[in-house]
């Protein structure tokens, strides 16, 4: 009887951490932040370093929250991320993309 008692103590508590692992925000690698935004990883490397996301360091590995990358594709729709120093919208110009660049050197 209390040996039941114990493996149904044991099975609640698990299905509650199951819950609570299953709305936890997922963390994602370079590589898989990489194939979500359909480029390479110096890519996503770049965009972490002009910190266009924010990135949580595990020892040298980077480590990017998914809700993080979904808020990146939100806010970054229509502009072009070509160079994410200088972030452009896709509707402007080769010349004045160009100006915006050489402005500043």
């Amino acid at each position: 009887m209390k040996k039941e008692i114990l493996r149904e103590k044991l099975d609640n508590e698990n299905r509650a951490k199951e819950k609570v692992l299953e709305n936890m925000d997922q963390l994602l690698s370079v590589p898989q932040v990489a194939v979500i935004l359909g480029c390479n990883q110096s890519k996503v490397n770049s965009i972490l370093d002009a910190e266009l996301i924010q990135p949580m360091k595990f020892g040298v590995k980077r480590k990017v929250r998914k809700s993080a990358v979904e808020e990146f594709l939100r806010q970054y729709e229509g502009f072009d991320i070509s160079d994410p120093h200088n972030v452009v919208p896709i509707t402007q110009s080769a010349k004045e993309r160009y100006n915006a660049m050489t402005k500043g050197a």
